[in-house]
């Protein structure tokens, strides 16, 4: 048996069990396009259902330290992903296939690896460096037909963003990216921590004033302002840069909210279909019934200020911020977004598209609900439907995160008053009704946010309905829970 046949046995055997596979538990026959082995390395880009993988894969005489699943066996020996080790890049270095491109040079050589995390659907590992310092390399497993994430952070690199990590390498093989290198960020937790802490504070002693960090919130909205101005300067065109909005782009939207709707209903039906237990279903059939009869209504409301937007500004835009999608410094209180790689139930067309600049903003409000959410419940205790029941009635959550939102987006709308060609919006309905234009969109982040929970976390679903029905800024009395 040929090694390249040993080698398409030994991925096809373990593929069914790896975290970024999309088929979980499902083989699938794959066809290798690109195969060098270089010393102790094994290159490989293979194709399956015209999707295409990444998979560099190093020999090794022992496990590591890595869970059975992420072990491949080669005859007597063992394969890992080539991440995990620290002679990756200089394996990448070597093969005269792939190209790099250098933004800022690394000074020192990896003496160890790690996984940041094994739950991703891309790569992420750490390399110790021996000077001390440390990079991250993260390699995409399916190569994406838009290179989203490395056209961002190439681009914020040379506008000199502070709120990213230094951007050292890109790695390009066959003119798709495979990896790139960042400069580790010694951060405590992701950019909820410092709000996470103040919200509990809030609950468990509503007098205190360490419950609220207003300020923060509101240096969150200049950052954001800056980054929208750095992706959208004036003269970019193509990927980045601003554009007028169409009839077209409103209809597209306003298409994508009522499948929403719709597909919503269809994995609820399903899930509820598969459930066995009278008081799960009771549960799960609540949670329906109620997005049913109020779904629609709000969608009608997203449908008629969605409309504000013609002859308007899309832009490119994060399209997936959230608060998971940063790290916290708590060294000058900072800051830095990690993850550029969109919203992960979109297509690779949609992924493209540009929308309103608001829409970031909307989806960090939605951030503040969730956050906001599972803070009341670890103070108070319960589960998630006998939280969200209870929330339904008196949302005592509404008042912190209402807080912590308003000041996000003032701070915001100051930061990109000034420039309207990224916005399009006059400047008394910039600061009077920013409320109708962030409404469509925070119906439109919590519609998708819904779905994903009822496709792969059905019981955290009470979680965004809640948020839907009385979403951080004034709106629709008629959808209050009586």
């Amino acid at each position: 048996m040929n090694i390249r046949v040993r080698v398409i046995k030994s991925i096809e055997e373990k593929l069914p069990k790896i975290r970024w596979w999309p088929w979980r538990n499902v083989r699938k026959e794959i066809k290798i396009k690109y195969i060098n082995i270089i010393d102790r390395h094994i290159f490989t880009v293979f194709s399956t259902d015209n999707m295409e993988f990444y998979l560099p894969l190093r020999i090794v005489d022992e496990n590591p330290g890595l869970p059975e699943d992420r072990v491949f066996s080669y005859n007597d020996k063992l394969l890992i992903e080539a991440e995990f080790y620290p002679d990756y890049l200089e394996a990448l270095n070597g093969n005269e296939d792939i190209v790099r491109e250098e933004l800022k040079p690394i000074i020192g050589k990896p003496v160890s690896a790690s996984p940041l995390s094994l739950e991703t659907t891309n790569i992420v590992s750490k390399l110790l460096l021996d000077n001390r310092d440390a990079v991250v390399v993260k390699s995409y497993r399916l190569l994406p037909k838009v290179e989203m994430e490395p056209l961002m952070f190439k681009k914020l690199a040379l506008e000199n963003y502070k709120h990213i990590p230094v951007l050292h390498y890109l790695y390009r093989l066959k003119d798709k990216t495979v990896s790139l290198v960042t400069r580790y960020v010694e951060g405590r937790g992701d950019g909820g921590y410092p709000f996470w802490k103040a919200c509990l504070e809030y609950f468990r002693n509503r007098s205190s004033r360490g419950g609220l960090r207003i300020g923060l919130a509101g240096k969150l909205g200049g950052i954001i302002g800056e980054l929208h101005y750095l992706l959208n300067k004036p003269g970019d065109k193509g990927f980045f840069g601003a554009e007028s909005i169409t009839g077209e782009d409103i209809e597209s939207w306003i298409k994508r909210l009522n499948q929403r709707y719709e597909e919503i209903l269809e994995v609820m039906d399903n899930n509820i279909a598969g459930i066995d237990r009278k008081r799960d279903l009771e549960k799960a059939d609540f949670w329906r019934q109620l997005f049913e009869e109020k779904g629609k209504i709000v969608v009608e409301y997203a449908e008629k200020y969605m409309k504000l937007y013609q002859d308007r500004v899309k832009a490119r835009i994060h399209q997936d911020l959230h608060l998971a999608q940063m790290i916290y410094v708590p060294r000058g209180e900072d800051f830095i977004i990690t993850d550029f790689e969109g919203e992960p139930g979109r297509s690779p067309e949609e992924r493209l598209m540009k929308e309103p600049v608001f829409r970031d903003v909307a989806s960090m409000i939605r951030s503040f609900q969730y956050l906001s959410f599972m803070a009341y419940r670890e103070v108070r205790g319960g589960t998630i439907h006998g939280i969200a029941r209870k929330l339904l009635k008196n949302d005592a959550t509404w008042q912190w995160r209402m807080r912590h939102s308003l000041s996000m987006t003032l701070s915001y709308i100051s930061s990109i008053i000034n420039r309207e060609y990224l916005h399009g919006i006059p400047r008394g309905d910039l600061t009077q009704k920013y409320n109708e234009y962030l409404l469509p969109w925070i119906i439109e982040r919590a519609l998708y946010e819904i779905l994903y929970e009822a496709m792969y976390r059905p019981e955290w679903v009470p979680v965004p309905i809640i948020g839907l029905l009385n979403p951080s800024i004034p709106a629709y009395e008629q959808v209050r829970y009586k």
